[in-house]
C-alpha cells in the first residue's frame, strides 16, 4: 500500500472517479478521505481541516454518506 500522506494528498487533488477508486482501494484511510468531503461539502464547519472548495457528484456523495455509516 501506498505511503499514507501520498494517498491522502492524491485523494484530495483527484477527480470524483479517483476519489472513489481511492476510497475502495483503501479501506484504512476511509474515516480521513470522509472527514476531506465533510470539509469540501461543509467549510464553515470543517475549514480547519481543509480550505479548498470542491463540488462532488451527488451519487458520489450518497455512497460515501452510505460508507460512512458502515464505518461507524
Amino acid at each position: 500500500m501506498r505511503e499514507k500522506k501520498y494517498t491522502v494528498e492524491e485523494y484530495q487533488k483527484g477527480d470524483a472517479e479517483k476519489r472513489l477508486c481511492l476510497f475502495l482501494e483503501c479501506p484504512s484511510l476511509r474515516r480521513e478521505f470522509i472527514r476531506i468531503e465533510q470539509g469540501e461539502l461543509h467549510p464553515e464547519v470543517y475549514n480547519h481541516h481543509n480550505r479548498r472548495s470542491k463540488s462532488v457528484s451527488q451519487p458520489f456523495t450518497r455512497l460515501l454518506k452510505w460508507c460512512h455509516s458502515l464505518v461507524d
